[in-house]
């Protein structure tokens, strides 16, 4: 494992001990260390989970992460939290890697998270680009935003994008990634080049679940040809089958 890799699986485990909450290794991530024990060379970033009713605020994040050097982003700039907050390093040249964690719900006999900025489908294209220029409003203090805040004013971008919100999750589809939920009720930890890491307890089992049953074979075009979109962990569902988020609820 790299210096990088190890400083920041550190952390992690610090912060959420901390707040104390579980997190395991998620995706790509999971994969590399169960099969190869390394984090893939061409991973970018570090993927981790943890339940969504268990997260910290994102002040704790911020409070921990910021002096680091990690910028925190809850929900890429969106003013709600529904799946995922990610680090991002502030410099070139850090001694961490980007982390995306990511929030699971439990809903049935299943764990889900879905992405409500990504609808598929009908009029989807134009359903994300509105979804967006409303979040801009509504969030955006800069100058591309202000002679459209002026005209509008600040309530009724707050009026615009949240009555948007619930018409587009109501209206709309999404892919979602949704597993039995035993897999990360049960956990185990394995280590990691000395460090103890949780993991799905049912690893091949989960990774054939995400990946298909080629999970054991290296495969560096894996993502670059799309074969990620054959995972059985994929489906399309209506993005209202879980609760509409609440807004600036961090």
């Amino acid at each position: 494992m790299s210096e990088v890799a190890k400083n920041t699986i550190i952390q992690l485990k610090e912060f959420f001990d901390q707040n104390g909450v579980d997190f395991w290794l998620e995706a790509g991530t999971a994969l590399g260390v169960y099969r190869d024990n390394e984090i893939m060379p061409w991973d970018h970033d570090m993927d981790v989970a943890i339940w969504f009713q268990n997260r910290p605020s994102i002040g704790s994040f911020k409070k921990y992460f910021e002096p680091l050097g990690l910028k925190v982003i809850a929900q890429k700039g969106f003013p709600f939290i529904d799946n995922i907050i990610q680090l991002r390093v502030d410099a070139e040249e850090s001694r961490f890697m980007d982390v995306d964690i990511y929030l699971y719900r439990e809903h049935g006999d299943y764990a889900y998270m879905r992405w409500i900025n990504s609808p598929v489908g009908f009029l989807s294209s134009s359903k994300q680009k509105i979804l967006y220029y409303l979040n801009a409003l509504y969030v955006s203090n800069g100058f591309k935003w202000s002679f459209s805040r002026k005209i509008l004013s600040e309530r009724l971008c707050k009026f615009l994008f949240e009555n948007y919100l619930k018409i587009h999750i109501n209206t709309s589809e999404c892919i979602y990634h949704r597993f039995p939920k035993t897999f990360f009720k049960e956990l185990k930890e394995i280590n990691f080049d000395g460090l103890d890491v949780k993991i799905a307890d049912d690893t091949e089992r989960y990774l054939a679940y995400r990946y298909g049953d080629g999970w054991s074979i290296k495969d560096e075009t894996f993502n670059q040809t799309g074969k990620w979109k054959a995972s059985q962990a994929r489906v399309k569902l209506k993005m209202n089958h879980l609760p509409i988020p609440e807004i600036g609820k961090y």
